[in-house]
């Protein structure tokens, strides 16, 4: 049995997300999960194969959300291939169990590339994480807490400005679909690392709003030079929540409380 996930959505962790749920229902129907997703290029799924040239003809569509599919303990019809069309609303079953009570399976994915993999650790494995995400979201002088709508500048500086008194020489790595001129008030006043740090060269930006586009390959490095940073400020978004969580590192999340942009640190998904 396959189980076929199309490159429908340009996001790739929202894409990643709903890999994870799919990769548990594999498990249960001893299936293999197969995706045209460019991006398998340069990472290394477990128990999933690229075909560039997947377009999910003969595949039967299913939902995880499917109420008698759940009832039915995901447990498919044997002899047939299927296609998941569910999207970023994916059974939360998985999310609340895998995360927590064993390793979450977007952990065990890889870059093919070794010797990058570990030039990546070495540059940021003592900075602080900070994801600013700006480009597709909206700004606002209002505090909402939304994936469309952007934290503002001096909740992040007021955060690094606490790493800097607590840590002495810290360093921050930014990750951000931002162009530099637009950060120009953390370049100024902190010590900044970036995807450029680790490639030597200026890195391509994700900047697409075709529904079939792919992160490029400086995306993908970034992201998981976020994800082995040392601890993440975040932003509202499956990017970071990535990168916190494939990385299993302490985070800091924005929330409103009492009309004031406060901060929620996590620690709970921490092994001690």
């Amino acid at each position: 049995m396959k189980i076929a996930i199309l490159q429908n959505n340009p996001g790739l962790c929202n894409r990643i997300f709903i890999w994870e749920c799919i990769y548990e229902i594999a498990k249960i129907n001893n299936a293999t999960i197969v995706c045209n997703w460019e991006e398998l290029e340069f990472l290394d799924f477990p128990n999933t194969e690229y075909d560039p040239n997947l377009t999910g003809e003969g595949y039967i569509p299913f939902n995880s959300m499917n109420k008698n599919l759940i009832s039915n303990n995901f447990v498919l019809p044997k002899g047939y291939n299927f296609i998941a069309t569910c999207g970023w609303g994916f059974n939360r079953h998985f999310e609340e169990t895998h995360y927590r009570e064993k390793k979450s399976p977007k952990q065990q994915i890889k870059l093919k590339d070794n010797e990058l993999s570990y030039k990546i650790e070495e540059t940021v494995k003592n900075a602080i994480g900070v994801h600013i995400r700006r480009g597709d979201y909206r700004h606002s002088d209002k505090f909402i807490l939304s994936s469309g709508i952007c934290t503002p500048d001096y909740w992040f500086i007021n955060l690094m400005n606490q790493y800097k008194d607590k840590y002495r020489d810290v360093r921050f790595y930014i990750s951000s679909d931002a162009e530099k001129d637009m950060l120009k008030v953390f370049y100024d006043n902190f010590d900044i690392i970036d995807c450029e740090s680790i490639l030597g060269r200026k890195a391509n930006k994700f900047r697409s709003s075709n529904a079939k586009a792919s992160c490029p390959p400086d995306g993908i490095v970034d992201l998981f030079a976020l994800s082995k940073t040392k601890e993440i400020i975040c932003s509202v978004s499956t990017w970071s929540m990535f990168a916190y969580q494939t990385g299993n590192k302490p985070y800091i999340m924005p929330a409103v409380e009492n009309q004031t942009l406060e901060s929620i640190k996590y620690w709970d998904n921490i092994k001690r």
